[in-house]
């Protein structure tokens, strides 16, 4: 073998080396030291490396990327976080790591989360109605948080009014779609800042009810439909940004929620004129306790915790995660259904009569 032979005659080996001539270049313009004076390892870094140093230098994702891992705590905010959904989120993601702003209506509420103590909550007032306390949210967790910004936003708070809309008052009707969608938009504009300096997403909750319409939830239906495009026309605006809009659409999920429609419910009735009750009262109590008992057996919270988790630690988070028993069974089927069995469909699942009855309250 040559090697053999070249040892046999004595003459040296010539080791083959591993880059080529001109391999190795000088970067003093990219990374001189401060004397101006060019290090042994800068001057001997391959070109690859190079490339690297100066693609980071030129990138403002990688540079917000080192900065992060220099950083490792990043600020979250969570809306209708005392309870339910929203609060399963909060815990969820502060033993994930995050600093999580729970945003809370009732002052209550507020006390109660400052009880808890956890290092990683921090208990913040915001009505998503009302811009005072949106700004001065927005002030806190921007004092809090600094030039890092916001790692996410989760728009939880939410409301669901129902009834039937015959008889329900517009200003009801009205604040359905002030609390579900444009207080929705106000919460997203004011954190849009802080979220754009990370990068950061905003993930919406919205409802597998925004893909079809129930009996005596078209308020409720109406508005996560709504606030579903809303968040489908943002996805594609703040993509430039770097910015993804994510979706979670739950179907039933267990939470006290259910019993405080039943209350609701009532209250419905009692305010409606007694023909209205006359009319109503039956199926109208029907298609809540249907509604409760598909609820009461749902997925827990703490699954759509670990969504909206997923969804804030994926790489490339989805546009869309659907969420629960049926959550996608149901649309499939109302889609593909023909219309009067699918509305036949509707009715009697949720113990609405197809056709009206003699009906006293």
């Amino acid at each position: 073998m040559r090697i053999a032979n070249d040892r046999q005659h004595g003459s040296p080996l010539t080791p083959r080396p591993m880059f080529a001539p001109g391999h190795f270049i000088r970067e003093a313009a990219l990374d001189p030291s401060p004397d101006g004076r060019v290090s042994i390892e800068t001057a001997r870094r391959p070109r690859g490396a190079a490339r690297v140093a100066e693609s980071a230098r030129r990138d403002p994702a990688r540079r917000d990327a080192r900065e992060r891992a220099a950083n490792p705590v990043r600020a979250v905010v969570v809306t209708g976080a005392s309870s339910g959904i929203g609060r399963a989120c909060t815990l969820r993601l502060s033993e994930a790591g995050f600093l999580v702003f729970a945003a809370v209506r009732n002052p209550r509420d507020f006390e109660e989360l400052g009880r808890e103590g956890s290092e990683r909550v921090v208990p913040i007032r915001l009505d998503v109605t009302d811009p005072e306390t949106i700004t001065a949210a927005v002030r806190t967790v921007g004092e809090r948080a600094g030039a890092a910004g916001l790692a996410g936003l989760v728009n939880n708070a939410g409301i669901a009014i129902t009834g039937p809309l015959e008889f329900l008052p517009l200003d009801d009707i009205r604040r359905q779609f002030e609390v579900n969608v444009f207080g929705q938009i106000a919460v997203i504009q004011a954190f849009l800042p802080l979220l754009r300096a990370d990068h950061g997403r905003i993930i919406n909750v919205g409802s597998v009810g925004a893909r079809f319409a129930l009996p005596f939830a078209g308020p409720l239906n109406a508005s996560k439909a709504a606030f579903e495009l809303v968040s489908d026309s943002l996805r594609l605006e703040l993509r430039q940004w770097g910015v993804p809009v994510v979706l979670v659409s739950p179907a039933a999920i267990r939470t006290s929620a259910g019993s405080k429609l039943v209350r609701d419910s009532e209250s419905t009735l009692q305010r409606l004129s007694a023909a209205g009750r006359s009319l109503y009262a039956a199926p109208y109590r029907g298609f809540v306790q249907a509604l409760h008992g598909l609820e009461a057996h749902g997925a827990g919270p703490e699954v759509m915790a670990s969504t909206v988790l997923r969804a804030m630690t994926a790489r490339v988070p989805r546009r869309r995660y659907p969420v629960g028993p049926r959550s996608r069974l149901l649309p499939f089927l109302f889609d593909t259904l023909p219309a009067g069995l699918a509305d036949r469909l509707r009715l009697k699942i949720f113990h609405v009569p197809s056709r009206a009855a003699s009906a006293a309250e």
